[in-house]
């Protein structure tokens, strides 16, 4: 009799694993009522995911089934250790994925903290180019520091080059994640520092204004470019004698 319970037992197991199946409060009553010892039982909670109800109305419901506490306690140990079943975010970490993973609570972990790159404004003739950088906190505050450089020739006489330093708070909003991108939006603000030199004649002059600017966009991630990011926004930017709405492009490698 203890042979055909053993070989029913490994049957169930066998058929269990194959089917990939997720351990409840319902697979151990029917183990229990099957007639297989504790050690069984509990040999199968340890190997196996599980998914368990361990609220008091959930642990009474077992112990009226008839499950030994010695059952009881390996159910409490797995569900305490957080063994279940694979949820997305843990098969993306497996994966190799690097995607922030957000939680209630916004916040974010594993890479994309700190990203450094290049960054393109442009609108009304004003082509702007620069680097740039970008630090995620732990929450869903950024901040972004940069610096651009612009030239123009004013009716064919004066040229004019100009230095922008812009500094923003960002906030990120609700994110998106599929199976191949990751996208972060994001709205932000904050003051730039802008020092003209122009010439004409023979004479050169400089001045220097604060400006700001306002802004929303989106980061894209790809999985299979998990630290690189492509990203867009449109926003207002006064800039020195300039208060127009701009387009603006960037890239960003994140080194954390």
């Amino acid at each position: 009799m203890r042979k055909i319970c053993l070989l029913g037992w490994l049957l169930f197991l066998t058929g269990m694993v194959a089917a990939q199946e997720t351990l409840n409060n319902d697979s151990i009553i029917q183990l229990s009522k099957a007639g297989f010892s504790e050690d069984m039982i509990v040999s199968t909670i340890n190997s196996s995911p599980g998914n368990f109800d361990t609220s008091v109305d959930g642990l009474i419901a077992l112990k009226d089934a008839g499950v030994s506490e010695k059952v009881l306690a390996a159910i409490m140990s797995k569900s305490t250790r957080g063994s279940t079943a694979p949820t997305a975010s843990s098969t993306a970490s497996a994966s190799g994925s690097a995607f922030p993973t957000y939680y209630d609570t916004g916040e974010v972990q594993d890479s994309q903290h700190f990203g450094i790159g290049f960054k393109y404004l442009g609108g009304d003739g004003l082509h702007l180019v620069g680097f740039n950088a970008r630090f995620w906190t732990e929450s869903k505050l950024g901040f972004e520091v940069g610096w651009g450089t612009y030239s123009e020739d004013l009716y064919y006489v004066v040229s004019a080059r100009a230095n922008v330093i812009p500094v923003s708070v960002l906030y990120t909003l609700s994110h998106v994640e599929t199976d191949s991108m990751y996208i972060r939006p994001y709205i932000g603000g904050g003051i730039n520092f802008t020092s003209v030199s122009a010439s004409a004649y023979g004479y050169s002059d400089s001045k220097s204004k604060i400006g700001g600017q306002g802004f929303g966009g989106a980061e894209f991630t790809f999985n299979s470019l998990p630290r690189l990011s492509f990203g867009g926004d449109i926003g207002f930017y006064r800039l020195y004698q300039s208060n127009k709405a701009r387009v603006g492009f960037q890239v960003h490698y994140y080194l954390k």
